[in-house]
């Protein structure tokens, strides 16, 4: 998930399942009493030990409107379907390629490239632009594993209910290093081995927009097949 370039959307052997062991402390204390990073760092690990999920994504604008998006992210490739206000694009990520395919309300909202020339056609991204970077690193599982658990000033707030499930509530802050630094998010992560997250929220305010985004993980290790498109243009 990553409009406006803003989401830019990451091991320890088993003792279940694909396994992750559980942190040295975790034989007298619970994993859920662990501190945050530690909680952070393990559930990280379990991202990429999968190897695969798909990130189901809702973004709200203080404007009243929004924008949806599905990623399917693997180690080397991704495939993002995005909607919203009548804007539409998918993004494809093939190693170092990049193609996006978008219909005009999505160039005019989103991008900075010359919509009559590329609206509605498949467009390949050379490395000079502005959009290259944040969709060919951004998607990715490492990048996106670590978009989402490089917290500042986390914190454990528990065992809580989510969506009816019970979840370990991490609440911290974007880094420095992030797009929007200092705005708050907080992560949902399974009580349950590997510890995979659940989902995640995020607050990102400006002097003009103010964004809501939840997204919520489903289908880890699933194969993500993605193919180049046969025709395109290239934009740099």
């Amino acid at each position: 998930m990553k409009r406006h370039a803003v989401f830019t959307v990451a091991c320890l052997s088993s003792l279940i399942t694909v396994g992750l062991s559980l942190p040295s402390s975790a034989s007298t204390k619970p994993f859920s009493k662990q501190s945050a990073s530690k909680i952070l760092t393990v559930s990280a690990a379990a991202v990429e030990a999968e190897g695969s999920t798909r990130v189901t994504s809702l973004e709200t604008f203080s404007n009243g409107t929004n924008w949806s998006s599905v990623l399917d992210s693997a180690p080397h490739t991704s495939t993002q379907t995005g909607h919203g206000s009548g804007g539409r694009e998918l993004v494809l990520v093939i190693g170092s390629q990049v193609f996006i395919y978008g219909n005009e309300t999505y160039y005019l909202s989103a991008t900075g490239l010359e919509k009559a020339k590329y609206v509605d056609r498949w467009v390949e991204l050379t490395s000079t632009s502005s959009l290259y970077h944040s969709n060919q690193s951004g998607e990715l599982l490492k990048s996106l594993a670590q978009s989402v658990f490089q917290l500042s000033n986390s914190k454990n707030d528990g065992l809580v209910k989510y969506r009816g499930h019970e979840v370990i509530k991490i609440s911290g802050q974007l880094p420095t290093s992030s797009a929007a630094p200092g705005s708050p998010q907080t992560v949902y992560i399974s009580d349950v081995a590997p510890y995979l997250p659940v989902a995640y929220t995020l607050r990102v305010s400006s002097d003009d927009e103010a964004i809501k985004a939840t997204a919520t993980f489903s289908k880890w290790g699933e194969k993500v097949s993605v193919a180049a498109p046969t025709t395109f243009i290239t934009a740099s």
